[in-house]
């Protein structure tokens, strides 16, 4: 992604815009000043557009900040893995690893 694009789960956006967004990036405790915060608005909102509110199914977003973030020691990009390549397709029965938000099941 980019360093002005944030991916987040859909559903802790559901009801947008029903009020302005921002992004702390860098922040270590929410009641200090730590001097590594740094603040952007969400300028734009996409939810996944087969995301299902009641099913939890799809429970993706991105953001796109006003400005991008500065990478420094405390914020730093995830590196995100290709969906759908071959390389990456575990084998069935195959240990993953996942992180993320939510479920690893519905129900």
């Amino acid at each position: 992604l980019e360093v002005n694009k944030i991916v987040s789960a859909a559903s802790c956006f559901y009801h947008w815009p029903s009020y302005p967004y921002v992004v702390r990036a860098g922040e270590f405790e929410l009641n200090v000043n730590d001097s590594t915060e740094q603040q952007r608005t969400v300028a734009k909102m996409a939810l996944h557009p087969q995301y299902h509110h009641f099913k939890a199914m799809n429970d993706i977003a991105v953001m796109t900040l006003n400005e991008p973030l500065s990478l420094n020691a405390q914020v730093s990009q995830v590196d995100a893995i290709g969906l759908n390549n071959d390389t990456n397709c575990p084998e069935s029965e195959q240990m993953c690893t996942v992180a993320g938000w939510g479920a690893l099941q519905y129900g």
